[in-house]
């Protein structure tokens, strides 16, 4: 695991690529966060691991956020061009010409957000303390058509 740090206040802590096919739009998400979080107090990570206690769900962030002013952010990365996104109705989006033609996008933000302030509740301290926010980012554009 590499880490890259801008200032003494943030670090961005960067897994190794693992192949996936949503990894150039993770990347682009990821280099703009870096940028726009140069200077805030806070770690950032791209891809942490969320295990169960009993070992056998492991949720995995496309990136998260641990911003001392904000809490925690999570950023589901969805590498799609605007335009195929067909419909969102609550929750459910409708894709065209993707590797699915449904997700939840959002849901799955919010869920991995819930389980790691659970985590955060179990602690004292922590307790009821920490904020969260979810986010999701949609870093490819259509090409403009001529």
């Amino acid at each position: 695991m590499a880490w890259f740090c801008l200032n003494p206040k943030s670090k961005f802590i960067t897994t190794e690529p693992l192949g996936k096919s949503g990894e150039r739009g993770e990347s682009k998400v990821w280099e703009a966060l870096k940028q726009a979080f140069t200077d805030r107090n806070c770690i950032a990570y791209w891809r942490y691991p969320i295990f169960s206690r009993v070992g056998k769900t492991r949720k995995e962030p496309d990136i998260l956020i641990a911003d001392v002013e904000l809490g925690l952010i999570v950023i589901e990365v969805k590498s799609i061009k605007i335009d195929q996104i067909v419909a969102i109705n609550g929750h459910q989006w409708e894709f065209r010409n993707f590797y699915t033609n449904y997700g939840r996008p959002y849901q799955q933000a919010e869920n991995q957000l819930f389980a790691l302030l659970g985590y955060c509740d179990r602690e004292p301290t922590l307790r009821y303390k920490v904020t969260g926010r979810a986010i999701v980012a949609l870093p490819l554009i259509a090409e403009a058509q001529w």
